[in-house]
C-alpha cells in the first residue's frame, strides 16, 4: 500500500522521481565559460535598438492534453534590459493555476537576444491537490492528498553552433539553426521525496522567418514598430521532446519574445496585457 502511494505521489510531483542526470551535491557554476564568452558577445546584439522594452505583462493559456479539456492559466511578469556586453537579461515572475494546482516562480536568464539561453536560474513552490484511485485488494478505493514542491532549476551553456552572423537582426524569409549544449541542474523537495541531479543537454532548432514584416501593434496596441513571425523546432536524442516555438522578433527593440509553444502533449499561447518601454 505504502509503495503505490508514494509511486502515485511521485506521479503527482511533475516526474519527479524520475527525474533523469546523475546525483551531485554541489550547485552548478553560473558563471559563462571563458572559451565560449567572446563567441557569445559576437552574436549578441551590439547596434543600439531604436525602442528599449523593459517590462512585459502577458497571460499563457495552457492546454495540456492530460487535463481533458480544462485550461490552465500562467501570467507573468518580465523585466528586460540588455547588458553593456549585448546579451539580453531577463527576470520573469510567474504565477500559474491550474486543474488541482497552483504554482509561483522567479527566473532570472542571460541569452542572446531572447532566443538562445546561456545562463538561468528558477526556483519555485508548486501546490497540488489530487484526487486519484489506489488499489487495495480487488477494488480501488479513492484517496484525497495535498502535497508541496520545491523546486529549483539552473542553467549553463557549453557549446553553440549558429549558421548566421544575423541572429539579433533576422530578415523576412530567413532560414537558421541553432545547435547548443548545456549542463541544466534540477533540485526538488517534496517532502517524502528530495532529488539533487545535473544533466547534459544537446539540442538543435531549425527556424524559418516569416515572409512578411508585420505591424508589432497587433501583438499589443503599445507595441512600437514592427515584428517578423520566426518558427522554431526543437530537437534532441529524444523525439518525444520536439516542440515547436513560434516568436515575434521586435525590430525595434532587437529581441524575440515567443508566443506561444507546441509539444506532443501541450499547447501554449500568449496574449500581452502590458508592455512599457524605457523612456527616451
Amino acid at each position: 500500500m505504502r509503495a503505490a502511494v508514494i509511486s502515485i505521489i511521485c506521479t503527482a510531483l511533475l516526474g519527479a522521481c524520475a527525474a533523469p542526470g546523475r546525483d551531485v551535491d554541489v550547485d552548478l557554476s553560473l558563471v559563462i565559460p571563458d572559451a565560449l564568452y567572446p563567441e557569445l558577445t559576437l552574436k549578441a546584439r551590439r547596434d543600439p535598438v531604436q525602442s528599449r522594452l523593459m517590462f512585459l505583462s502577458k497571460a499563457i493559456t495552457v492546454d495540456n492534453k492530460g487535463n481533458l479539456g480544462t485550461l490552465a492559466y500562467n501570467n507573468q511578469q518580465q523585466l528586460l534590459s540588455f547588458r553593456p556586453d549585448g546579451l539580453l537579461q531577463l527576470q520573469t515572475n510567474s504565477s500559474f493555476q491550474g486543474p488541482g494546482g497552483s504554482s509561483k516562480s522567479v527566473d532570472q536568464s542571460v541569452s542572446i537576444c531572447g532566443i538562445v539561453p546561456v545562463l538561468g536560474e528558477a526556483g519555485g513552490l508548486s501546490d497540488n491537490a489530487v484526487t486519484t484511485a489506489i488499489p487495495v485488494g480487488a477494488a480501488f478505493m479513492p484517496f484525497n492528498f495535498t502535497s508541496s514542491l520545491q523546486s529549483a532549476t539552473r542553467f549553463r551553456l557549453s557549446h553553440l553552433d549558429v549558421n548566421t552572423s544575423s541572429l539579433c537582426q533576422p530578415t523576412p524569409g530567413m532560414e537558421f539553426s541553432i545547435k547548443f549544449e548545456a549542463e541544466v541542474q534540477r533540485k526538488a523537495n517534496g517532502g517524502i521525496y528530495q532529488s539533487n541531479k545535473q544533466l547534459t543537454l544537446n539540442e538543435q532548432a531549425k527556424c524559418k522567418v516569416g515572409p512578411n514584416l508585420l505591424p508589432a501593434s497587433d501583438l499589443h496596441s503599445s507595441m512600437r514598430g514592427q515584428y517578423a513571425a520566426v518558427s522554431c523546432v526543437y530537437n534532441s536524442a529524444d523525439p518525444s521532446t520536439e516542440r515547436t516555438v513560434e516568436y515575434a522578433f521586435l525590430l525595434a527593440s532587437g529581441i524575440y519574445v515567443s508566443l506561444g509553444e507546441v509539444t506532443k502533449w501541450q499547447t501554449d499561447k500568449a496574449r500581452f496585457n502590458s508592455v512599457q518601454y524605457q523612456p527616451e
